[in-house]
């Protein structure tokens, strides 16, 4: 196994509730209705800007880019205040990317979310001098399932290792099919949660997960020889 690149809500931090909070909430303000069975049926894995466009549209509603931006700048300050007071780890994350250090195994982000949200929760959980490269929804120009994400932050490793890491040979943690979907277009191998879609909506992961309680750095190294 040559490196750990995870997605960061639903996965490291269990923060999706606080985004369907803070979608909810701003899109309300725009006479848009927008439901848990919206979010998580639709929407999840969206960057903030791709969501409220579709979320607009679907509603009929064309967004202008002027009004996205108004609306993602407000649901970050939302965001900012409720993950400084109420953000809580993913189940088993913490004791994983912890085994995984130990080892040295490069680590990166790779996230729809926003840098300030992400780097916010990762000191909050305690995580955040586990990962060398974080790659958020402002890097990137085309959002997952795009694979340009996770190639950008498996070559962020390369340069910050010096070492000829392999795509075939990292592991994705993901828990939506459109980062799933993103990196096995990367060419790599994905392990999902079911933290936020039953095992039926993420099986094109190589493996699925209920918890992290029980994933070990020898079954994470088993993907990468399958």
């Amino acid at each position: 196994m040559d490196a750990l690149i995870t997605d960061f809500d639903g996965v490291v931090a269990d923060s999706e509730p606080l985004h369907l909070q803070g979608f909810a909430a701003v899109l309300a303000r725009e006479g848009v209705t927008f439901t848990h069975e919206d979010y998580y049926g639709s929407y999840l894995g969206l960057d903030d800007h791709d969501c409220f466009l579709a979320a607009g549209r679907d509603s009929g509603i064309e967004f202008s880019q002027e009004t996205i931006a108004r609306m993602i700048a407000s649901k970050t300050r939302m965001m900012q205040s409720m993950m400084a007071e109420s953000i809580k780890p993913i189940d088993g994350i913490v004791p994983l990317l912890t085994s995984l250090a130990r080892a040295r195994i490069p680590m990166a982000v790779c996230t729809g979310a926003l840098r300030n949200e992400v780097e916010i929760c990762a000191r909050a959980i305690g995580v955040r001098q586990h990962f060398l490269a974080i790659v958020t929804a402002e890097d990137v120009s085309k959002g997952k399932p795009d694979p340009q994400g996770y190639a950008k932050a498996l070559d962020q490793l390369r340069e910050i290792t010096g070492r000829p890491l392999q795509a075939r040979r990292c592991v994705v943690t993901e828990d939506a099919p459109a980062g799933i979907a993103a990196a096995k277009l990367a060419g790599m191998k994905v392990l999902a949660i079911t933290s936020s879609y039953p095992p039926e909506a993420i099986r094109q992961a190589d493996l699925i997960v209920d918890s992290f309680k029980s994933v070990t750095l020898a079954d994470l190294q088993q993907l990468t020889h399958a």
